[in-house]
């Protein structure tokens, strides 16, 4: 479709010439395999699933999702912060 529309006339090839830049680094944000993972949580450790169709950029990427979160102490951040909220809820029960 976009094809087509920045084909219709001289004003609209113009247009393309200013925007192709910009609709390829979006195209590229859009892409799965840059995003290949998803994280489960309620585990002691991390986990991070691909998808059934990755290739091996894909695949990497969870990999490299997964050394982020081991870096970024992930789990004891989210340990801490359920830890913190159990207690302000057991508080809010006692009052």
């Amino acid at each position: 479709y976009l094809k087509q529309a920045f084909t219709k006339n001289i004003f609209t090839k113009i247009v393309a010439l200013i925007a192709t830049p910009v609709l390829k680094d979006f195209k590229s944000s859009l892409d799965p395999g840059k995003y290949n993972g998803a994280s489960l949580l309620g585990l002691r450790g991390i986990v991070v699933k691909s998808h059934g169709g990755a290739n091996i950029d894909s695949f990497f990427q969870a990999i490299k999702e997964a050394y982020l979160e081991a870096h970024a102490k992930i789990i004891e951040k989210i340990t801490a912060q359920v830890s913190l909220e159990l207690e302000n809820q057991q508080g809010k029960g006692n009052e």
